[in-house]
C-alpha cells in the first residue's frame, strides 16, 4: 500500500489511470452511481476534493483585458493554473472527482476538461454564478429569484458541457436555504432544478451522436436545521422531500420521468471532529454519532429518542419514526466533508492541529449501499486556513503554481489508497434490481414545511417554467451578452483615459451604442435546432 508521506519515492500514479471517454459517462440507477455502457456499468464511488477558486486579481484582469473581444470568449490562457493543480492531484492520490465552485459557462473550458478526461478525473461544475445572469438570489423570495436569464444561463451550461464525459454533475445550488428567511427562495431552486432536468431529458439526450442520457443535477444542503425543533438530519430530509416532490396534478410517467436517473443529493457536513469516534458513537462511546443519526434518518426513516424515568432515573432509548420516514431513493454524496483542523481532536489528548481522514473509510463501508461518495474540503480551504489541505496556514493559492501538500493532504491520500483497495469488489449493474422512484406530493411537503417552520412558500405550480420549446434556446443570446459585457468594459476603460471633450463625447456615444446592442440581445429570440449549437471548441481524440 502506498503511503503519501513518502512523496518523492513513488511513481506517478496518473500512469495507472484510465482516461475518461464517452463510454465512461456516469449513470444513475436507483440509489447508486455507475460508469460504463450496457450491462457492464460498474459501481462508481466519488473520491473528490474541492477545487481552488482563481484569485480575484487574476479573473478581473482576464475580463478587463484589452485584447480582441471575440477571441476572449475562447481564450483559456488564464486556466493554466487550474490545469497545473489538476495534474498535481493524480500524481500521488486516488482522487477521481474535483468540485468547481466558480466558473462562467459562457466561456471556454475545453482545455481544462480535456485534461481532466485524460487524467481520469471527473468534474462537478456549478450551474449558478456569484454575479451576472447565473445568480440565484436567496435574498429575494419566489418567484423573483427565478428570472428568465437564470434559466438561459443554465441551458447554456448544459448545451456546452453535455458532450464532455468528464462532467459528472452540475450543482444547481449550494446551501441556498440556509435559514428560515432564505427558505422563501426554495421554490426557485425547485423550479430551476425541474426545468434543467426536463430540458436535458426532452432535448439534449436526443441530440444526434450523444452518448449521454442524463446530466446529473445536484443540490448541496448544509448539515443544519433552520429551527431548533427539528434535528439537522430531519431538516435535510425535509429539504430533499421538497426538491424531489411532484404535484398531485401530474399524472403518468410523462411528467415525472425526467427526474429519474437525474437527481443527486449533496450534504455539506463537517461533523467528524474526533479520531476516537466510530460510525455509531461519538468519542464518549455513548451518544449516537451525527453520521449514524443521518444514516438512519435518510435511509431507515427512524430516529432514537432517549427518555429518563423521573423516579428511578433509568434511561431508555427507542427508535421512532422521523417526521419524514420515507427513505431517500437517489444517490447521496457528502458534497463537502472535513472538520476544521483547529477543532479536530480538540477535546481529547490527541490534539495535534491537523486532521486525520479515517472517517473516509469508517463511513464508506457501513454506508456503502447508500453513500455514493464524498468531496473533501478542500484544496486551499476556500481561503480558510482551518480547512486548507495544501500549503501552510498562511499560504494562499496564487492561481499559477500548485501548493505543496500538507500533513492533512498526506493523511487524506493514505485513506484514499485504503479505500481504493475495495474497487475490485464493486458490483455490476443488474437492471432487474433497480429501485423504483417514489415521489412525495408537493402539496403535502409544502404544507408540512409551512406548519413546522412558519414559512410561507410560493406555490410550486405557480412558478414560471421557461421550457416553451423543445429546442435549445437563448444560447446565442447569452454568448452575445458575454461579448457585450467585455466590449462595455473595454470601452469604459478607454474612455477614462481620454483627455479631450470631443474624444470623451465620442466614447460616451460608443457606450450608448454598445448598451443598446446589449438590450437588443435580450429581445432576440434565438433558436438553435436539435442538432446544431454554437462552436464552443471540440473534444479531441476519442471523446466528443
Amino acid at each position: 500500500m502506498k503511503r503519501c508521506a513518502l512523496w518523492i519515492f513513488y511513481p506517478d500514479r496518473s500512469e495507472m489511470r484510465k482516461p475518461i471517454t464517452e463510454q465512461d459517462i456516469v449513470y444513475i440507477r436507483g440509489k447508486l452511481l455507475y460508469v460504463g455502457e450496457g450491462n457492464q456499468r460498474k459501481r462508481f464511488l466519488m473520491k473528490g476534493i474541492a477545487f481552488p477558486v482563481p484569485p480575484p486579481s487574476q479573473t478581473q484582469n482576464y475580463y478587463a483585458s484589452n485584447e480582441n473581444i471575440n477571441d476572449k470568449l475562447n481564450d483559456e490562457s488564464y486556466l493554466s493554473g487550474w490545469v497545473s493543480v489538476l495534474e498535481q492531484l493524480p500524481s500521488n492520490s486516488d482522487v477521481n472527482v474535483v468540485r468547481l465552485y466558480e466558473m462562467d459557462c459562457r466561456f471556454n473550458y475545453s482545455s481544462f476538461l480535456t485534461r481532466a478526461a485524460e487524467l481520469g478525473i471527473y468534474v462537478m461544475i456549478p450551474l449558478t454564478t456569484i454575479m451576472g445572469p447565473g445568480v440565484l438570489d436567496r435574498t429575494h423570495a419566489a418567484p423573483v429569484c427565478y428570472p428568465q436569464k437564470l434559466f438561459d444561463y443554465g441551458v447554456a451550461c448544459l448545451d456546452r458541457f453535455w458532450d464532455y464525459p468528464a462532467i459528472i454533475a452540475g450543482v444547481v445550488g449550494n446551501e441556498v436555504m440556509n435559514n428560515l428567511k432564505a427558505w422563501g427562495a426554495a421554490p426557485c431552486v425547485k423550479a430551476y432544478l425541474d426545468d434543467l432536468a426536463r430540458y436535458g431529458y426532452n432535448v439534449l439526450r436526443l441530440r444526434n451522436g450523444s452518448k449521454r442520457q442524463a446530466f446529473p443535477l445536484l443540490y448541496a444542503t448544509q448539515h443544519d436545521s433552520p429551527a431548533a425543533e427539528q434535528l439537522p438530519d430531519e431538516a435535510i430530509k425535509l429539504t430533499f422531500d421538497y426538491l424531489s416532490c411532484k404535484s398531485k396534478t401530474e399524472t403518468g410517467n410523462a411528467n415525472t420521468k425526467f427526474l429519474e436517473n437525474t437527481v443527486l443529493f449533496g450534504i455539506n457536513i463537517e461533523s467528524w471532529c474526533s479520531s476516537l469516534q466510530s460510525f455509531e458513537y461519538e468519542e464518549n462511546g455513548v451518544d449516537e454519532s451525527s453520521y449514524h443519526s443521518l444514516w438512519r434518518t435518510l435511509f431507515q426513516g427512524t430516529k432514537i429518542e432517549t427518555t429518563m424515568d423521573a423516579v428511578s432515573g433509568v434511561i431508555t432509548t427507542q427508535e421512532i419514526l422521523t417526521i419524514s420516514p420515507k427513505p431517500l431513493n437517489v444517490p447521496v454524496i457528502f458534497s463537502e466533508m472535513g472538520c476544521s483542523k483547529y477543532l479536530f481532536n480538540r477535546d481529547n489528548a490527541t490534539f495535534a492541529g491537523t486532521r486525520l481522514e479515517s472517517d473516509l473509510n469508517i463511513l464508506a463501508r457501513p454506508m456503502s449501499e447508500e453513500l455514493s461518495g464524498f468531496v473533501a474540503y478542500g484544496y486551499d480551504g476556500g481561503g480558510n486556513a482551518a480547512f486548507r489541505m495544501m500549503g501552510n496556514d498562511n499560504a494562499k493559492w496564487d492561481g499559477v503554481e500548485p501548493l505543496p501538500p500538507s500533513e492533512d493532504y498526506i493523511n487524506f491520500c493514505q485513506e484514499l489508497s485504503i479505500l481504493s483497495e475495495d474497487d475490485n469488489d464493486t458490483v455490476y449493474l443488474n437492471d432487474a434490481s433497480l429501485v423504483p422512484t417514489d415521489y412525495i406530493h408537493c402539496e403535502e411537503i409544502t404544507s408540512k414545511l409551512e406548519l413546522l417552520w412558519d414559512v410561507e412558500l410560493y406555490p410550486i405550480e405557480k412558478m414560471p417554467s421557461y421550457l416553451v420549446d423543445k429546442r435549445p434556446t437563448h444560447t446565442i443570446t447569452l454568448v452575445d451578452e458575454a461579448a457585450d459585457i467585455l466590449l462595455l468594459q473595454k470601452i469604459i476603460q478607454q474612455v477614462t483615459s481620454l483627455d479631450s471633450f470631443f474624444a470623451i463625447t465620442i466614447g460616451i456615444a460608443a457606450i450608448a451604442v454598445a448598451f443598446k446592442r446589449r438590450m437588443n440581445v435580450h429581445e432576440k429570440q434565438s433558436l438553435v435546432s436539435d442538432d446544431t449549437s454554437p462552436d464552443y471548441g471540440s473534444y479531441p481524440g476519442t471523446d466528443n
